[in-house]
This record gives structure tokens, C-alpha cells and sequence, in this order.
């Protein structure tokens, strides 16, 4: 070969350790810096040229800071080909098919500059069809189908995303439990707590969860946890009486020491309710900041529906 045609740089919105089919992705990267970006584009077609790569393929990177690891190289097609194909206007089924059968790369297409928009892909989970599934995830693929939207910029196209995948999260209020294990987790969602009440939400958290919000002074209402069944107000009650609007359950580390057994299956149950009961289920940090800031931007400006032809509008040429 002897170019190398980037159809996109993916960023995933959690961090590394969730599966690339279960994670939420966004083009352009938000949080990528130009330096990383650079290296990424670098390694890229250092990769494809020196395993003569004709046709389509992905790289998989992990980036810790500032620095750029190589998780794996996919000769082949794959299901982010047609939402970088939609987001970018190029159809990469075509363009690969015509370089398998020999054609070249046109040099127009190289360096076209993106969209003036954001897109989002977000996985869907039929963890409600299966029994007593945990809609926890990790390096094991979960999902069974995505969806894609643009916005016009991140924390809209997010939301978009997030609603076409049924997930009804709460815009103009209402009430959240918080749930979070390990003293490092917990102060790591304070930040998260106080824009939430800021933003007008009731907290809902068990004892633990709600002294630590107590102590950096953000009000929460105390829920029983699921073992301590009989006591009120308790959140086995509280879902299925459908007082909790939206779920945020960061769980434990995985451990075997006894004493958290209790812990992890209460857990384990607080995400299942939710998801037998529709509830929104965030189970990781980097998801849950993004949609409350996404929450925070639909207050602000209304969600506004266009096709896709008018967001290629912007772009300097359609290849398809």
C-alpha cells in the first residue's frame, strides 16, 4: 500500500478495562490531546504500511499520560465502519471494497477536515431478556446492538444517543440514588453529588455513601440497603415503587474477601431491580459525569432534530 486513509479517531468515554463493543464512543476525541493525536495518526500508518494492509482495518490504543500503547490490530471490517462511514461522509465499505480490487486511495480524501457536529454511539443491552444477568461491564462483550446520533456538540449528541437507546434519563429533575463502594470511589463521585443537587435532583444513598456527602455538606436522603429489607425507607422498595428516577452504582473493585460478599450482592441487586424495572443504570464515573453535563446542556438549549444530510452540509465533500 501506499497510503493509509484514517477514517476516524474514536474516543471512548470510559476508561480502558469496558469492552470496545460496550463502550460509548464519540468522533471528534473531547478529551485527546493534539500531541496524542499526532502519535495515534503516527502509529497508525506505521502499522498498516509495515503489514501491507489492503483494505479495512482498526488499531486499538490505550493512552495513560500522555503515552500511547498498542492493544491490538483488527485486519478486517468491523461495526464501527458504518457510524465512522455516516460521521465522516466517506463510505468506507466502498472505499475498501474498490482498494481490495485494486483501485487507489483518492488523494482528495486524505486530510478532508470534519464535520461541524459531534457523533455518539452508545451500546444497547438486553440485560432485561436475560434472568438474573448483572448489567456490569468489562473486558467481555455484553451488548447485543448500538445506536448512533449527532449532535451539535458532545453533551447533545449524547443525549440523543442515550434516549435512542432507551435510556430515559430525567432532564428537569427528580430523584437519584447514588451508590458507591470504597472510601477512594466515594470521594471521587463528590464532585459528581454537588453538581447533582445543584442541578435541583433529590440524592437518594445508603449509610455509608450519604456520610460522605454529609461531610462535604450535600444533602441526601438515607435508604436502607437491600439486606436490611423491612427497614424504611429501603431501595428495594423505593424502585419498585418507581421513587428513583435514575441509578448511579459504582461498584467494588472484584474481591473475595468475605466481609464484602454482602456488599457486592447488594449491589449486584440494586443494578438488576433498576434494569427489571427500566431504571437508568450507570455502573462507571466517566459515563455518569458525561450525562449530567449533558443533562445540564439540554436545560439549556432544547435538543433540535436534523437529518443527516443537512450535518453534511458542512463538511467539504461527500464520498458515497
Amino acid at each position: 500500500g501506499e497510503n493509509v486513509l484514517i477514517g476516524a479517531i474514536v474516543e471512548h468515554i470510559e476508561n480502558a478495562g469496558i469492552h470496545s463493543g460496550d463502550a460509548t464512543m464519540v468522533i471528534p476525541p473531547q478529551t485527546v490531546s493534539n500531541e496524542v493525536t499526532l502519535k495515534i495518526e503516527e502509529y497508525t500508518k506505521k502499522i498498516a504500511l509495515a503489514l501491507k494492509i489492503h483494505g479495512p482495518f482498526n488499531v486499538q490504543y490505550l493512552v495513560k499520560n500522555n503515552e500511547v500503547y498498542v492493544i491490538e490490530c483488527n485486519l478486517r471490517s468491523s461495526r464501527s465502519m458504518p457510524y465512522v462511514s455516516k460521521s465522516r461522509g466517506i463510505n468506507l465499505m466502498r472505499l475498501a471494497a474498490e482498494v481490495i480490487m485494486g483501485g487507489k486511495i483518492p488523494k482528495r480524501l486524505m486530510n478532508l477536515p470534519l464535520g461541524n457536529y459531534v457523533s455518539v454511539k452508545a451500546p444497547m443491552f438486553s440485560f432485561m431478556r436475560l434472568d438474573k444477568a448483572d448489567p456490569v461491564l468489562s473486558v467481555e462483550m455484553s451488548s447485543t446492538g448500538e445506536v448512533a446520533c449527532i449532535g451539535e456538540n458532545f453533551p447533545d449528541a449524547l443525549m440523543k444517543s442515550l434516549e435512542a437507546a432507551d435510556m430515559n434519563v430525567p432532564i428537569e429533575g427528580g430523584n437519584i440514588l447514588i451508590s458507591v463502594g470504597g472510601e477512594k470511589l466515594k470521594n471521587e463521585v463528590i464532585p459528581l453529588a454537588k453538581e447533582i443537587s445543584e442541578l435541583g435532583f433529590t440524592i437518594f444513598a445508603t449509610e455509608d455513601t450519604k456520610n460522605a456527602l454529609t461531610r462535604n455538606n450535600i444533602n441526601a436522603v438515607k435508604l436502607y440497603k437491600v439486606h436490611e429489607y423491612g427497614l424504611e425507607p429501603n431501595i428495594m422498595q423505593c424502585l419498585q415503587d418507581g421513587r428513583i428516577d435514575m441509578v448511579i452504582n459504582i461498584p467494588l473493585p472484584t474481591t473475595v474477601e468475605e466481609k464484602f460478599k454482602i456488599i457486592m450482592e447488594d449491589e449486584y441487586k440494586i443494578r438488576r431491580m433498576a434494569v427489571d424495572y427500566n431504571i437508568p443504570v450507570i455502573i462507571n464515573l466517566q459515563l455518569a459525569k458525561a450525562v449530567i453535563d449533558a443533562i445540564k446542556n439540554t436545560r439549556e438549549k432544547k435538543i433540535e432534530i436534523k437529518s443527516l444530510n443537512e450535518y453534511h452540509q458542512t463538511l467539504k465533500e461527500v464520498y458515497w
